[in-house]
């Protein structure tokens, strides 16, 4: 992760979500995708994880989604695991904007498609 990236985590953890959401979008504007794809991934997944936290899991969904679009298009054997981290954000997403649906899924077995299906 970028420097930026990591004090929009720990802002993230702190409940500082302002505070976080904004050194998100300056590690977006320094981190290139074409150059360094991973970085820019975990950025979009974290301010995700942000904005879900932050009480606004629409917004959420949609940078969790870009992530996961970004991890796919790098297709390695590191791709599953972190898409995994990306489902389970889904899920939290779930969990806030539809309880009574997010009950069908685990953390660990969920998928995008099925998450995405029960919104």
């Amino acid at each position: 992760m970028s420097p930026l990236t990591n004090l929009a985590v720990v802002y993230d953890r702190m409940g500082e979500y302002d505070k976080s959401l904004k050194y998100f979008d300056s590690a977006a504007v320094l981190l290139h995708t074409a150059t360094d794809p991973w970085r820019t991934a975990i950025n979009v997944r974290n301010k995700g994880k942000a904005l879900t936290h932050a009480g606004k899991p629409k917004e959420g969904i949609v940078e969790t989604l870009k992530a996961m679009e970004m991890y796919a298009r790098l297709k390695d054997n590191y791709t599953w695991r972190v898409s995994t981290f990306s489902c389970q954000n889904l899920i939290a997403c779930l969990e806030i904007l539809r309880p009574q649906n997010a009950k069908h899924f685990s953390r660990s077995s969920g998928t995008a498609h099925m998450v995405m299906e029960s919104l």
